[in-house]
């Protein structure tokens, strides 16, 4: 992959990976479209990187409140100056609970791998996120946060969100989807989705240095480390923008309006199969 191309390979994967589309979808079709035979773990690892920076510098503040509530949950209650935030701590618990099944479809990762060449089922899978997104318009809004949800109800958002290992699903999607059906507010929903993605992209990270000390490091020269440097700071930039966009949309249309992109997407990626 050229210098400029692996730039907007990075630029696009930062923001599908926030944007409810699926970045490993892109990430598929712009490998066919560049003529590329795959992505290389030090590419792979320095678009995860990017990405994990730029979801750390749009949600740190919010990160930093959920620390100093938990800190203040373990002190023994006769020592607290004041009682913790509640929700705050049972964020905390529900996204743990959330990692559960997380973990379990880390297992299939590898096997996934190798379906992000077949154009025809990348396809396939776009089509299912768009039924996702869609399906919650048909149901009525609810109002639940953190206090009132199961433990059921985290399992369940993390199994949503366990599908994004298929190349065309999206974990933000999935999980905001699988809330919103169980009765969460969509801003509240897309919260708990930007958190639920840390433990999604440090896995993926863990992934991508298996990958590079595999390889033994193969063909990872200073020109490709400088380019690897180039292309975290592309993927910050589109995980930061996707932030914002999504915060935005969110509030003004929800996130429906993403099933007919991911549609039309399934329709460019299914043509490339049929003419690349």
């Amino acid at each position: 992959m050229r210098f400029l191309e692996s730039i907007l390979y990075a630029l696009v994967s930062g923001l599908t990976e926030i944007l409810p589309v699926s970045s490993f979808a892109h990430r598929a079709i712009l490998l066919r479209l560049f003529g590329a035979d795959g992505e290389m773990p030090i590419l792979g690892f320095s678009v995860h990187a990017g990405i994990l920076l730029g979801l750390f510098f749009e949600t740190r503040n919010l990160l930093r409140r959920l620390q100093k509530e938990h800190q203040l949950s373990l002190i023994p209650k006769r020592r607290r100056r004041r009682h913790p935030d509640i929700q705050s701590v049972m964020d905390i618990s529900l996204i743990k609970t959330a990692c559960i099944p997380l973990l379990l479809a880390f297992l299939l990762y590898p096997r996934t791998l190798q379906w992000r060449g077949q154009l025809h089922l990348v396809a396939l899978f776009l089509i299912m996120n768009g039924l996702i997104l869609h399906f919650p318009v048909y149901l009525p809004q609810g109002n639940k946060d953190s206090r009132s949800v199961t433990k059921l109800d985290a399992l369940l958002f993390g199994a949503g969100s366990a599908l994004s290992m298929l190349p065309g699903i999206s974990r933000i999607g999935a999980f905001s989807s699988v809330a919103v059906a169980r009765g969460v507010d969509t801003q509240q929903a897309l919260k708990w989705s930007l958190l639920f993605s840390y433990p999604a992209l440090l896995g993926y990270i863990c992934f991508d240095i298996y990958g590079l000390f595999a390889s033994g490091f193969a063909g990872v020269g200073f020109l490709v480390f400088l380019q690897g440097i180039v292309c975290t700071a592309a993927a910050f930039v589109g995980a930061r923008l996707a932030i914002i966009l999504v915060r935005f949309i969110s509030v003004r249309a929800g996130l429906f309006g993403f099933s007919y992109y991911s549609w039309g997407a399934a329709l460019f990626a299914f043509i490339l199969y049929m003419t690349i």
